[in-house]
């Protein structure tokens, strides 16, 4: 494992909250019908562009991820519930 070269290395940090939380595909057509719960297509999106062209071709790799102190938080109240 090697670390990122910060310099090509880009954070973008964002939230899902109550407005944009929507789910997965099976939030949408066909799989639900109720319009409340029709949710997937208010989940953030992001364009990535790259202005510089040429014969060699662009690699990149993208990661979602949860920051570890929510995440932790958020799963351990759920498996109380589940309890």
């Amino acid at each position: 494992m090697r670390p990122l070269d910060p310099q090509k290395n880009w954070v973008t940090i964002g939230v899902w909250d109550d407005s944009s939380c929507g789910g997965s595909h099976l939030n949408e057509e066909p799989f639900e019908t109720e319009p409340a719960k029709k949710t997937w297509t208010t989940n953030p999106k992001f364009s990535l562009q790259f202005k510089e062209e040429g014969p060699t071709p662009v690699w990149f790799k993208v990661t979602l991820q949860v920051a570890d102190k929510n995440w932790k938080s958020k799963t351990a109240r759920k498996m109380k519930v589940m309890n």
